[in-house]
């Protein structure tokens, strides 16, 4: 009797085992995989300064989404914006706030709610990036921004049920004046208007001005038809005119939908004090060129494909730093971007960024408050998107580094930027296409190493393919000099510029004398005569 059991206990293990080989491994670890791609584990980051956690993850079934933690709280949920691909690269938003080491740690979910492995690295975070050498900081944008649709009607998901929102109350009201500079808290109350109740929704910045505003906000779980309150705090550009920004509401699975905005009013001075000069001192270094002309985009005549060029500016005050971003409308798809600012403020990012836009940061060590301009030249083509590449290299003291952000073979170079730390040595002298990718080149004239960066922006569905033109203008010492560089039977899609070491670039960007050029600025400060060489990529179709 002991000897039959002990034969049925046999089989049934046997079988029990053979069952679950035939099921395949237990655990997803295999099929759901996640990397951090930057920063590197044990970079010095700086309190306030905005890094860029860089993550690629794959599963079998299908990515639903990335989570990334911060010493254990989890500040970002990030969902592929269409479909479930099986490969998802993000670049997630951190901002220290406090001294100290932080652990981040990534993790990816498939569709079947598998996960991957932890992905983890320690960064350092000291007060500023003059303690601890220089900030590592890595580029945004690397997915193909969520589409913002132009009207919010109501999202059915794929369980059902109804994503909508109803504006209940505001502060601030449309068209409220503000004060240049002025400091100021919006707050709407919001009810959840669809069936779905709300687990997980965010809402991120979309499109417009930010003035300030947060990138992102987690709102708490509201059910079917209840409600909750948003606040942000916000500042009033410097410069006169109309502001608006946009902020829109996404589940966790990445469905988009309603909208929230802020749109004010920054009054021109109405009167000149008496003592006010009535003219720049001869000494300081301000070219009043095209270039940096205020303009509202307009839209090209024609049949598609066409590009279109936006523009914004802001002042940015003496010993401050500054950014702004641009963006694309939203049946466009980013192409590329570039800069206008004075030969006294140091340009140390200019970059595309997450949500079709460009961004420019600079750093104004000049004694007065100076102005700068960001530009993104916009493609219009059925089918196209576009997506950002990035990499970086070391510049030893002394030495002229290069570094090249290639795109995947199947897409084209369509322009590009690059990004160095505030308060660098790097100088900086060259930013164009190298072969398929952009290359950026700069002159290292400190003491210590140095990260360059440069950046990418690649094109897919166009099915056409790009080539770069150029045009030169030699510049005397002391001199400004300007150069277009003209695409001839093609769409000008982005540009760049090259030099010797001993010219500074201080605007390279769309031309505003024709769609189809690129516009770049320099001064020479050396002893002799020099060369500053423009470049255009072009774009054609089959």
């Amino acid at each position: 009797m002991m000897k039959g059991n002990l034969l049925r206990i046999g089989l049934a293990a046997i079988v029990l085992l053979a069952a679950m080989l035939a099921c395949g491994p237990a655990s997803g670890a295999k099929m759901v995989s996640v990397t951090i791609n930057n920063p590197p584990s044990g970079s010095v980051v700086a309190v306030g300064e905005s890094v860029m956690i860089d993550s690629t993850a794959t599963a079998e079934a299908g990515i639903d989404r990335i989570e990334l933690t911060v010493n254990g709280e989890m500040v970002r949920r990030d969902s592929p914006p269409g479909g479930k691909p099986t490969t998802f690269r993000v670049s997630q938003l951190w901002t220290p706030a406090a001294e100290g080491r932080a652990t981040i740690s990534v993790i990816a979910f498939d569709v079947n709610g598998l996960s991957s492995e932890t992905a983890m690295i320690d960064l350092q975070v000291v007060a500023s990036a003059a303690e601890g050498g220089e900030a590592t900081q890595v580029l945004l944008a690397t997915t193909v921004p969520v589409e913002i649709v132009p009207t919010e009607p109501p999202v059915t998901t794929e369980a059902g049920c109804v994503l909508d929102v109803k504006l209940l109350s505001e502060t601030i009201p449309d068209n409220a004046t503000m004060d240049p500079g002025a400091a100021f808290v919006k707050t709407w109350t919001i009810q959840n208007e669809g069936s779905c109740d709300w687990t997980g929704v965010d809402l991120f910045f979309a499109e417009g001005t930010q003035m300030g505003g947060p990138g992102n906000v987690a709102l708490p779980d509201v059910a079917s038809g209840g409600e909750t309150s948003v606040t942000m705090n916000m500042v009033a550009p410097a410069s006169p005119g109309t502001y608006k920004g946009v902020w829109r509401f996404r589940t966790g699975k990445g469905e988009v939908f309603g909208k929230l905005w802020v749109l004010i009013v920054v009054p021109a001075p109405t009167d000149v004090p008496d003592d006010a000069p009535t003219a720049a001192p001869t000494d300081t270094i301000e070219p009043t060129l095209a270039l940096v002309t205020p303009r509202l985009p307009t839209l090209p005549a024609g049949p598609l494909p066409y590009t279109q060029q936006v523009h914004e500016r802001k002042s940015v005050s003496a010993g401050e730093k500054g950014e702004l971003i641009v963006y694309c409308p939203t049946d466009s798809v980013l192409v590329g971007g570039g800069f206008g600012a004075p030969p006294t403020v140091l340009v140390y990012r200019n970059i595309p960024v997450s949500g079709n836009g460009w961004q420019v940061a600079v750093d104004n060590t000049s004694s007065s408050s100076v102005t700068i301009d960001a530009f993104a030249n916009c493609l219009y083509q059925a089918g196209t998107s576009s997506s950002y590449e990035t990499q970086n290299t070391a510049v030893l003291a002394g030495e002229i580094g290069t570094v090249t952000a290639p795109c995947p073979s199947d897409s084209v170079v369509t322009g590009g930027g690059w990004m160095i730390h505030p308060g660098t040595t790097l100088h900086l002298f060259r930013s164009l296409k190298g072969g398929n990718g952009w290359s950026v080149f700069a002159k290292n004239e400190g003491s210590e190493g140095r990260s360059l960066y440069a950046t990418a922006v690649c094109l897919k569905g166009s099915g056409g393919a790009t080539t770069q033109v150029q045009a030169s203008t030699n510049i005397a010492s002391g001199k400004l000099g300007v150069v277009d560089a003209q695409c001839t039977g093609s769409l000008m899609t982005g540009g760049g510029f090259s030099t010797n070491p001993n010219l500074f670039t201080y605007a390279s960007a769309p031309s505003l004398s024709g769609s189809d050029k690129w516009n770049s600025q320099a001064i020479n400060t050396s002893g002799s005569e020099a060369t500053l060489t423009g470049h255009a990529v072009c774009l054609t179709s089959p």
